[in-house]
């Protein structure tokens, strides 16, 4: 795929100002239910941007950007995943992730067709 700069910036940009306006309108909101709503607006703009910052650290998008990789670098800080250890833990999760060998971290359970129909009703179940 080839990126849209632009395009890219744009997403950006009108997430991160989206998300500082609604952390600004949370903090200083003193009803307790428009303080409660803004919060979850909070929260999902995080989540947004959280992909976005996912697809920098891939590589994806904005490439070679200073303003860029100071931006992913201030969120991944404030998220808790700065970006030496997110990488380092990401990665790991791609190489192994989805094997039949046994679970570990970043991994979900996998059973061959086999294995599973060898397993009792609650075992599936669960």
């Amino acid at each position: 795929a080839i990126e849209d700069r632009k395009k890219s910036w744009v997403i950006t940009m009108s997430t991160l100002v989206l998300l500082i306006a609604a952390f600004i309108v949370t903090h200083n909101n003193f009803y307790w239910i428009l303080k409660l709503l803004c919060s979850l607006l909070c929260a999902l703009f995080i989540v947004r941007f959280f992909v976005i910052y996912h697809d920098y650290q891939h590589g994806a998008i904005l490439r070679k950007s200073k303003l860029a990789k100071w931006i992913m670098t201030i969120f991944g800080i404030l998220v808790l995943a700065p970006a030496n250890i997110w990488k380092r833990t990401h990665d790991h999760h791609h190489h192994h992730n989805s094997k039949l060998s046994g679970g570990g971290i970043g991994s979900f359970p996998l059973l061959s067709k086999e294995k599973f129909k060898q397993l009792s009703y609650k075992q599936r179940l669960s």
